[in-house]
């Protein structure tokens, strides 16, 4: 298997494709919208992709995720909605505490305004 990258962007974490945006996260959460509608577009030369928008998921006063791991689930919030659940892992933000919170994870509602999410 060859295997060719066809993109570069903007390091993090972990990163996620709903539709024509790849969504990119940091460990603290940073995040960033891409426009991924150019990529598998036979084009055998690497390009980068244009940056739609920043994002930053504020940590809850209960858990404190680290992104490590994302993934865009199958649910929806509401009806209507345009983009499924996200899913963040805790991973190891709590591995000195006594509990630690193993097995949990946070979901997030992603909505858009304009050109924000």
């Amino acid at each position: 298997m060859k295997i060719t990258p066809v993109s570069k962007i903007i390091g993090g974490q972990d990163g996620a494709f709903v539709g024509e945006y790849l969504l990119r996260f940091s460990s603290k959460g940073e995040g960033y919208v891409f426009d991924a509608s150019s990529l598998g577009q036979g084009e055998r030369e690497e390009k980068e992709l244009p940056l739609l928008c920043r994002l930053s998921v504020k940590a809850g006063e209960a858990l404190v995720p680290h992104f490590n791991s994302v993934v865009l689930g199958c649910e929806y919030f509401a009806e209507g909605d345009e983009f499924p659940l996200l899913y963040a892992n805790l991973y190891n933000n709590y591995a000195a505490s006594e509990d630690r919170k193993e097995g949990m994870l946070c979901a997030y509602r992603l909505e858009r305004d304009g050109d924000q999410f």
